[in-house]
């Protein structure tokens, strides 16, 4: 059964995430979530994404957010 793990972020790693999918992993765009960054304090830490497991390893293989691939790592137990 696949894995699926919640990204937690403030307002400007949405939009970070978010525009770096856009542009590399559209299928992603469907597992953010999107009233999860409205109205709330930019340093607030809220789940900005529900990504399935197969996502959630092509972001830790392929994106250069240094802080996606962190909790990446933490929620699999990933030590390089």
């Amino acid at each position: 059964m696949a894995a699926v793990e919640k990204i937690y972020g403030n307002k400007a790693q949405f939009f970070e995430l978010y525009n770096w999918c856009k542009n590399h992993c559209k299928k992603a765009l469907k597992h953010f979530y999107m009233n999860s960054v409205w109205g709330v304090d930019l340093e607030e830490q809220k789940v900005i994404a529900l990504f399935p497991y197969e996502i959630d390893m092509f972001l830790y293989d392929n994106c250069d957010l240094e802080w996606v691939k962190e909790k990446i790592e933490n929620m699999y137990d990933i030590k390089e």
